[in-house]
């Protein structure tokens, strides 16, 4: 299978995921960085943080971007 990697992206810094995950395709790789992308907006709202600009880059074993997942399109207010 396919390797993954997840690369966190704030405003300030990026984060390299140098292990990755391997999936079946980039759309399930995809689907796994939307349901991680709620989940780290949900934990931000909690401690009263901004997620503006902060996000979860996919990028597949040859360093091609496959996705951007932005945190603050996770949160439906």
């Amino acid at each position: 299978m396919p390797r993954y990697f997840f690369n966190i992206r704030t405003d300030r810094e990026t984060l390299l995921d140098e292990e990755g995950i391997s999936f079946a395709s980039s759309e399930h790789a995809v689907k796994e960085a939307r349901l991680a992308a709620k989940e780290m907006a949900a934990e931000a709202v909690l401690r009263e943080e901004a997620v503006d600009g902060t996000g979860i880059d996919v990028l597949d074993e040859d360093g091609n971007l496959i996705a951007s997942v932005l945190l603050a399109n996770m949160l439906k207010i």
